[in-house]
């Protein structure tokens, strides 16, 4: 598959979107407004190297002092995608951070998985880690793991455990249960 599935438009609740290991799959002239209310995006293994509509591989998004150029935020066809908020782009061939600054443009984005693309592998998955963190502080998961940049309802439900006595509940708690298969090994071993 070279380009994006077509009649997605008689698809307008779609929730959910699985174009992984497409090989060749492009962004350029992708049309992803039928997208709209779209949660999870999988596009993993696709080859994709950018993610804004031009085929360029994002090497210029940053300057020789590691600034990011004025254009690095150029317009992704992913933008149409305004309830996205998982997006897996593990296993794609994403060479600089600075390509992936276009998901800035996706504002519910709360999941991300940029795994196993080799040259930002190189860099290293804490240096990726902290300067996406920047690039998009709504991220609460990076890789399958948590950010430690929660808020809302979970990090309000944090502090209430913590004064709750809940601590003390579970740290005394003794697990007494048993298993007969066990139990009759026991007995026939004596």
């Amino acid at each position: 598959m070279k380009g994006w599935p077509t009649g997605l438009e008689a698809l307008p609740a779609l929730l959910s979107l699985d174009l992984s290991f497409n090989p060749g799959l492009t962004l350029a002239g992708a049309d992803l407004s039928p997208l709209a209310h779209c949660l999870k995006l999988d596009l993993a293994g696709c080859d994709l190297s950018s993610l804004t509509a031009q085929d360029d591989d994002g090497d210029d998004d940053e300057n020789s002092d590691g600034e990011e150029d004025e254009d690095d935020a150029r317009v992704t066809p992913l933008s149409a995608c305004v309830s996205l908020t998982d997006l897996n782009l593990a296993e794609n061939e994403f060479r600089r951070v600075g390509a992936l600054s276009p998901l800035r443009q996706l504002p519910q984005l709360r999941v991300l998985d940029v795994q196993d693309n080799e040259e930002l592998s190189d860099v290293g998955e804490a240096a990726v880690k902290r300067q996406l963190l920047a690039k998009l502080p709504g991220l609460r998961t990076f890789n399958g793991d948590n950010t430690g940049m929660g808020s809302g309802a979970s990090g309000r439900a944090a502090v209430v455990y913590e004064g709750s006595g809940a601590g003390e509940v579970f740290a005394n708690n003794v697990d007494r249960s048993s298993c007969s298969c066990v139990e009759g090994e026991e007995a026939r071993l004596d």
